[in-house]
């Protein structure tokens, strides 16, 4: 889920929380889009200060998701994705319904969006969100309804 510049937070750990409105066609709204994805293991920067060792001092994530395009308001914005040319606040989530971002969100650090054709291949995108953090971000149970959710 992506949150546009200057809405406000979500509050995920209230239990009565209303699940926030989600408007693919709006620029304005927050977006959700569905599909598979992996984020590997973080690329580290280690310093080292003898004799105490040494620490890493940054950790950058990346999150890769493969997203099959449904209509043209799903591709329209994830062509303004690609343009993009400024840090997004996101959330992300699993099959099993965790969230992570926590309260806040994650800021990114950059954003691309790849339109691959392949032969016989459905339409779809690929985005990779990077970011930088020292720690991997919060995780809570997500309200929202799950894909299998909405496809029930």
């Amino acid at each position: 889920m992506i949150k546009p510049p200057g809405a406000s937070n979500i509050d995920f750990r209230n239990p009565i929380v209303t699940p926030p409105v989600v408007d693919n066609t709006s620029p304005t709204a927050l977006h959700r889009l569905f599909g598979k994805g992996t984020k590997p293991d973080t690329e580290t920067t280690t310093a080292s200060y003898f004799p105490q060792g040494s620490h890493v001092i940054r950790r950058l994530h990346t999150l890769t998701m493969e997203i099959p395009i449904q209509n043209n308001a799903v591709y329209d914005y994830l062509r303004e994705l690609q343009a993009c040319q400024v840090p997004l606040d996101f959330y992300y989530t699993t099959e099993d319904a965790d969230i992570f971002g926590g309260e806040v969100a994650i800021r990114s650090s950059s954003i691309d969006v790849q339109f691959p054709m392949e032969q016989d291949s459905y339409s779809k995108a690929v985005l990779t969100i990077q970011w930088n953090s020292l720690a991997d971000p919060d995780r809570i149970d997500s309200p929202l309804p799950t894909v299998h959710d909405i496809a029930a």
